[in-house]
């Protein structure tokens, strides 16, 4: 039944700064709780990584996407791929 229960929860990939963690891993919580599934990318990027496939898979497999617009986000240049990338994929 647990394993039912799981598939029945809606993902939602959240774009968010890292300098904003503290904020996300309470949206997160929330998330959760009311049944969802969040689904963050807690790896960071880095020089010569594929984080764009990783991220673009993250994106499409999830049925919505939250961007936690702050400050750090709005400048962020990955965050504005993501939201892209979300535009892209139509979530």
């Amino acid at each position: 039944m647990s394993g039912e229960r799981q598939e029945e929860r809606l993902r939602v990939f959240i774009s968010y700064s890292r300098r904003d963690t503290d904020i996300i891993d309470q949206l997160a919580a929330a998330l959760d709780v009311a049944g969802f599934e969040p689904q963050l990318d807690r790896h960071g990027t880095s020089a010569g990584e594929e984080w764009q496939a990783r991220l673009s898979e993250m994106i499409a497999r999830a049925d919505s996407v939250i961007f936690a617009l702050t400050p750090d986000a709005a400048t962020s240049t990955i965050c504005q791929w993501e939201v892209d990338e979300a535009q892209r994929l139509g979530k």
